[in-house]
C-alpha cells in the first residue's frame, strides 16, 4: 500500500492523460514508482528507483517528479500534491494560456514552402519565447510552458505607450534581452482575434505596433516566393536562428501537434538544451548532461562559456549549438541559459547523431 502518492491530470494539446507517482515500503527501504497513459486506456508502470531507498530519498524523488510534471501543466486530482516555490521569488503562476509551438522541418521542405503562397515566412530569433499580455496598463511576460515570466523594464513602459484599451490584449512573440520581437496578435482589447486567419492577424498586429523606433519590434515576414527566398539568405549570413513558416489561412492553436501543423520552423543549426553537471569545471568550460527515458542522467561533453557571458551554476539549464553527437556534442557553442524550461526538457531524444537526419522537434 502506497504511504504517499498523487494522481495528476494534463489536457495540454488536446489531450486527456493521467501520470501518477507513489512511495511504497519495499523491506527496510521505499520505492518510488509512477504510471502514465490516456485517461481510460491501459497504463504504462515502473520504478524510479531501481533498488529501495530511504524514506528521505524517496520522498525526495517524489516531489522531484511531481514537480517536474506540474512544469509540463499536469494538475493534482488526487493524493498529495507538494507546493513547490519558483526560481525566483514566488509560487510559479500559470497564466491560463498556452502558446503555439512548431514542429521541424529539414531544408528541403523549408525551400518547398519558399515556392508555396500558401505559406508565410517570419524569422526565428535567438531569443525566448514570450507572449506579453496587457489588461489595463498591468503588462506581463508568458514563457513557452505557459507561465508568468519577468520582464525588463523597457517593455511594459513601451506597451503602456500603444494605443491599447483598458481590456485585454495578448501579443506573441520572443524575448530578447532587452528587446521584444513581436509576431502575432491574438487579443486586441478583449477581442479575441485567434479564430482569424494568420496573414489576417499579422497585418492587424503590424497596424497596432506602427513603425515606430521600440525595444518592441514586428518581427521581419515574408509572403512572397521571392521575398521568402531573399530573407531565408538574409538570416542565414546574420546568423539567426532560422524561419518560422505559417499558413496563411490557419488559426492560432495552442500546443504543438504530433507531426506536422501549421506552423512549422527551420533551423539552421542543431540546439540542444542540456543541464549543467555538479563537478569537473575547468575555469571556463562546463561540463553537460541529459537524460535518458529511465530517468538516468549521462554527460554529453563540456562547454566554453565566452567571456562577455557569465558561468552558468550547476543544475541551470543551457542552450547549446552543436553540429552532431556520436559521445558527445561535436564543436558545442554556448548560447546562453534557458530559464523557460525544466530538467524534464534536457533529454537525450534531442540530439541528433552522426549520419542521421534532424532531430525530432
Amino acid at each position: 500500500m502506497a504511504i504517499k502518492s498523487v494522481v495528476l491530470h494534463s489536457t495540454e494539446g488536446g489531450s486527456d492523460k493521467l501520470y501518477s507517482v507513489s512511495i511504497t515500503a519495499s523491506g527496510d527501504g521505499y520505492h518510488v514508482g509512477y504510471s502514465n497513459g490516456r485517461r481510460g486506456g491501459t497504463m504504462a508502470t515502473g520504478l524510479k528507483t531501481k533498488t529501495p531507498v530511504s524514506l528521505e530519498a524517496a520522498e525526495k524523488l517524489f516531489d522531484k517528479v511531481v514537480k517536474e510534471k506540474l512544469g509540463k501543466h499536469y494538475r493534482p486530482i488526487e493524493g498529495d500534491a507538494p507546493v513547490f516555490v519558483g526560481q525566483v521569488g514566488g509560487a510559479r503562476v500559470d497564466s491560463g494560456f498556452r502558446p503555439q509551438l512548431s514542429n521541424a522541418i529539414d531544408a528541403a521542405e523549408a525551400r518547398k514552402l519558399c515556392r508555396d503562397p500558401n505559406w508565410f515566412a517570419q524569422v526565428k530569433h535567438n531569443g525566448e519565447r514570450c507572449s506579453l499580455r496587457v489588461i489595463n496598463s498591468k503588462v506581463e511576460g508568458i514563457n513557452r510552458k505557459g507561465f508568468i515570466t519577468p520582464l525588463p523594464i523597457e517593455i511594459p513602459t513601451v506597451i503602456n505607450a500603444l494605443p491599447l484599451g483598458p481590456r485585454e490584449t495578448l501579443i506573441d512573440g520572443e524575448q530578447m534581452g532587452v528587446h521584444f520581437a513581436a509576431f502575432d496578435l491574438l487579443v486586441e482589447n478583449g477581442r479575441d482575434l485567434r479564430d482569424l486567419p494568420a496573414d489576417v492577424r499579422y497585418g492587424q498586429l503590424c497596424a497596432l505596433l506602427g513603425d515606430r523606433p521600440s525595444p518592441i519590434i514586428r518581427t521581419p515576414t515574408a509572403f512572397t516566393t521571392e521575398a521568402k527566398f531573399a530573407l531565408l539568405a538574409k538570416c542565414e549570413a546574420e546568423g539567426e536562428e532560422g524561419l518560422v513558416f505559417k499558413r496563411c489561412t490557419s488559426i492560432y492553436a495552442s500546443g504543438k501537434p504530433a507531426s506536422g501543423g501549421d506552423s512549422l520552423k527551420y533551423k539552421f543549426y542543431e540546439t540542444v538544451s542540456c543541464r549543467v553537471r555538479d563537478g569537473g569545471r575547468d575555469c571556463r568550460s562546463v561540463p553537460l548532461e541529459l537524460c535518458d527515458p529511465s530517468g538516468a542522467w549521462h554527460p554529453v561533453g563540456n562547454v566554453t562559456i565566452p567571456p562577455n557571458q557569465s558561468v552558468p551554476r550547476a543544475g541551470a539549464i543551457c542552450e547549446v549549438r552543436y553540429l552532431y553527437f556520436v559521445s558527445s556534442l561535436y564543436q558545442p557553442t554556448y548560447l546562453g541559459v534557458r530559464n523557460d524550461l525544466d530538467h524534464s526538457d534536457c533529454t537525450m531524444q534531442q540530439l541528433k547523431y552522426k549520419g542521421e537526419g534532424r532531430a525530432a522537434a
